[in-house]
């Protein structure tokens, strides 16, 4: 496991996930909690619908029948891409559940600022930020959370470093209604020409697809400036995107990490277990 030494001036995009890349804990269960707390009579109640959802991700685990090819060269990757590939409908049913349960409807965003002081960082994370910020050319920094709300993420964000640049994609909670998909939502070939369009700049990041979807678009607007994408996970939610980067790094969580190098064989990993660790290549 060698050093992660990045050279800013080779790299276009430095895109990072939220949830326990950036932060040490899931940021969507402070989110939670804080709802039913106002409206406690709400059912199913949140652990239940984890409970359910990890259910569910076991049984199609227990189900699942690779049709990977005996002739790939990578059969344990394919067969773990396409395992990914296939929670696409749980993952958009467990935000369906969380969204008709009705959690955040008529809810001020307001309550949730105090939320703030509560979340604690992967150590070195804003001094990483502000470091490729300061460059001559600084790469953009994009976060990219599967999470509920891109409008908690940005208040975190400005709160801790206001003078930031940082992108973030992420879903949005409607608070009059409740609902956090757009009206119509669909994922199809379209959604490309979608990340053009400031009207749903942020949203449709429901399932690990989206993210990898929203990576490969990121890193072609690199490649056409000759330059680098660097991603940036935790999890195996972050598999798709640290495989379609340029360079990908796993965060704060060795099992990730050992389970893609030793037992899937993929190549050219990075691993840190702090933003501190990562070296910044003098010009």
């Amino acid at each position: 496991m060698s050093d992660v030494t990045i050279d800013l001036s080779k790299v276009s995009h430095i895109v990072v996930d939220w949830d326990e890349t950036i932060t040490k804990i899931a940021t969507i269960h402070l989110l939670a909690a804080a709802a039913y707390q106002i409206k406690p009579e709400l059912e199913p109640k949140w652990k239940a619908l984890m409970e359910n959802n990890v259910a569910e991700v076991s049984k199609f685990a227990s189900l699942f029948k690779p049709t990977t090819l005996a002739l790939s060269s990578t059969p344990e990757l394919d067969a773990e891409i396409e395992f990914l590939e296939g929670l696409k409908p749980l993952e958009y049913g467990l935000t369906k559940k969380i969204e008709d349960s009705q959690i955040f409807k008529g809810l001020n965003p307001a309550v949730f600022l105090d939320l703030i002081p509560q979340i604690e960082f992967i150590d070195g994370w804003w001094d990483f930020a502000k470091m490729v910020e300061s460059a001559d050319d600084p790469p953009g920094i994009v976060i990219l959370s599967q999470g509920l709300s891109s409008e908690f993420v940005r208040a975190v964000i400005d709160a801790n470093y206001p003078e930031n640049k940082i992108i973030i994609y992420g879903n949005d909670i409607d608070w009059d209604t409740g609902k956090i998909f757009p009206e119509g939502y669909q994922v199809d070939a379209k959604f490309e020409e979608s990340l053009t369009d400031p009207a749903v700049v942020h949203g449709y990041v429901r399932n690990i697809t989206d993210k990898e979807r929203i990576v490969s678009k990121l890193k072609k607007e690199a490649l056409k400036v000759g330059k680098d994408l660097w991603y940036f996970g935790d999890s195996p939610v972050d598999t798709l995107s640290l495989l379609v980067s340029s360079r990908g790094v796993v965060v704060n969580n060795k099992e990730t990490f050992d389970n893609l190098t030793d037992e899937l064989k993929v190549p050219d990993l990075g691993y840190i277990a702090n933003w501190n660790e990562i070296k910044f290549e003098s010009t």
